[in-house]
């Protein structure tokens, strides 16, 4: 954020945090779509634990660390949200969630992050963007290491099939 100015750097954290929860939030909002058609009812009571989690977690958490505070509950928030929406998806329909898939995405994630955070904090803040750089060059060579799942193969070969998507003939 610095190289914004200084004035910036002072909500890179604010932001991070942020991030984390609209992530969360992006990732888990998939299933409200399911869960409006199938339990409307069951997803307004998830919206309205998730309102009064974040109010609560607001009260307690803005007063002790100010903006930052008010970042950590919205990421409470999202995040019990989260939770609420994998229960319900689990008992509606019968889902789990693949975890044994995240495997490859965290280890890569994990080998760029390592070095991009410590160019980071080894290098004038100025110099911010280098690691940010650093970083995606790494995730992308790890998964180019890495890999990816089968299923995540058969996904990007029809995404970029030049076919249409109903003469693409379905996989043994």
């Amino acid at each position: 954020m610095s190289i914004y100015g200084g004035g910036f750097r002072q909500g890179a954290l604010w932001l991070a945090i942020l991030g984390l929860a609209h992530g969360a939030n992006s990732f888990a909002g998939l299933v409200e779509t399911l869960l409006m058609v199938e339990r409307p009812g069951l997803n307004l009571l998830n919206a309205s634990i998730t309102v009064v989690v974040q109010v609560a977690s607001g009260v307690v958490l803005i007063p002790i660390y100010g903006v930052t505070g008010a970042a950590l509950a919205m990421c409470i928030g999202f995040t019990v949200q989260g939770v609420l929406r994998f229960v319900e998806v689990r008992h509606v329909f019968g889902w789990s969630w693949p975890w044994a898939s995240l495997k490859r995405p965290l280890a890569a994630f994990l080998v760029a992050l390592v070095p991009a955070v410590v160019v980071r904090v080894a290098l004038p803040s100025h110099w911010d963007f280098i690691s940010g750089v650093l970083f995606l060059l790494l995730y992308v060579g790890a998964w180019a290491l890495f890999g990816a799942e089968p299923a995540d193969r058969e996904v990007w070969r029809r995404l970029t099939s030049r076919r249409p998507i109903d003469s693409v003939e379905p996989a043994a």
